[in-house]
């Protein structure tokens, strides 16, 4: 399967997995739960997500990789944001670019996504994203 075909796929599965529970995210954000690991929580989520759908997901060799999580062969470096804060989401293209794909799951506005829409086109890569609700998106990025 093809780069691109595969990170559809991605931000579909991620969608269907987080569209029911952005009051997790809400609560997730309160600063007595800032410690809590959100990233640990979607990375877990969204590993079983792909395994009952009978697909290859691991952590083995990551590191190797560059990425949070392999699957199907693909490199995924995730993000998470319980505020709209450009600078952590982009550090994952700076800091992992041999991930093959971002996923950035996050709290949003119209300020982010311009920042973000800017940074990509100047740089080189595509986005696409789900709005979870009116807060909250997921989105999947690669170098074009």
């Amino acid at each position: 399967m093809e780069l691109k075909k595969f990170g559809e796929i991605l931000l579909d599965i991620a969608y269907q997995t987080f569209a029911l529970k952005t009051s997790y995210f809400d609560r997730l954000g309160q600063s007595e739960w800032a410690k809590a690991g959100i990233e640990n929580w979607v990375q877990v989520e969204l590993s079983l997500a792909f395994m009952i759908r009978d697909t290859a997901v691991t952590t083995i060799g990551n590191r190797k990789r560059d990425c949070d999580l392999i699957i199907s062969n693909y490199g995924v470096e995730l993000r998470c944001a319980t505020a709209p804060y450009s600078t952590w989401l982009l550090d994952a293209t700076k800091k992992h670019p041999k991930a093959e794909l971002y996923l950035f799951l996050s709290k949003t506005n119209a300020k982010l996504m311009e920042e973000l829409k800017s940074y990509f086109e100047k740089n080189g890569y595509v986005e696409k994203h789900k709005m979870l609700n009116k807060e909250w998106m997921v989105m999947v990025v690669r170098k074009e």
